[in-house]
């Protein structure tokens, strides 16, 4: 019964974005069974320019697997709960992605390897571009999660929509620097979503009164 009431009211907060989401999501399904993932990404890296090469050479970074330890840290002074969801859901997604790409689906190469005796794909300057550990995309589990949290506990329209912009152009960045194919962003982007709705369910289910306090909280009642 709460496993349900939880779910409902999870689903409700994030009705909008998960709308938007699930419409990318089959979009992105029929493209993925039309075109092969080599078909995808030649199509993809013919189409760069200086502004572009800047904005997702940075905006990559906002999936790397230390933004859930900063988040954690800068939430603590707001939140305990909203502090370990992000935490959580970001080790919990990263562990995922790890295990899979480094155990599981360890011969999978990137672009730069599968590509590297069939054609010449446009790389932007500055990046280090990878050549192993192709699927699933970590950032995209790390960027998916974390945006979702954070979209879930603002429960305002806008907010999310911002929110769902950057875990999708963090996404877009892996496959435009050529350090993941469409397919890898596309699993890595499941992993990240199923992570947060699980730590969302569980952190909300408990009725612990110190996850609703924060540092700040406790500093100001100390002084």
């Amino acid at each position: 019964m709460h496993f349900c009431a939880e779910m409902k009211n999870l689903l409700s907060n994030l009705r909008f974005i998960l709308i938007v989401f699930l419409l990318v999501w089959l979009i992105l399904l029929f493209v993925l069974v039309i075109w092969t993932k080599a078909e995808i990404h030649l199509y993809v890296n013919q189409y760069h320019n200086h502004l572009s090469d800047a904005f997702f050479k940075y905006i990559t970074n906002l999936g790397d697997g230390l933004m859930p330890a900063v988040l954690l840290l800068i939430f603590l002074f707001i939140s305990f709960r909203k502090a370990f969801a992000i935490g959580l859901s970001g080790a919990l997604a990263g562990i995922v992605s790890q295990v899979l790409k480094r155990l599981v689906f360890k011969n999978i190469p990137r672009p730069k390897s599968f590509f590297k005796d069939l054609a010449e794909l446009y790389f932007v300057p500055g990046v280090d571009v990878h050549s192993s550990y192709s699927f699933p995309s970590g950032h995209s589990a790390t960027a998916f999660t974390l945006f979702l949290v954070l979209a879930y506990y603002s429960k305002s329209g806008p907010m999310q929509l911002l929110y769902l912009f950057l875990a999708l152009a963090v996404g877009y960045s892996r496959i435009y620097l050529s350090q993941h194919f469409l397919i890898d962003v596309y699993f890595g982007a499941l992993i990240g979503i199923i992570s947060a709705f699980v730590i969302i369910m569980l952190i909300d289910k408990s009725k612990a009164k110190w996850l609703d306090s924060s540092i700040t909280k406790i500093i100001r009642k100390k002084a």
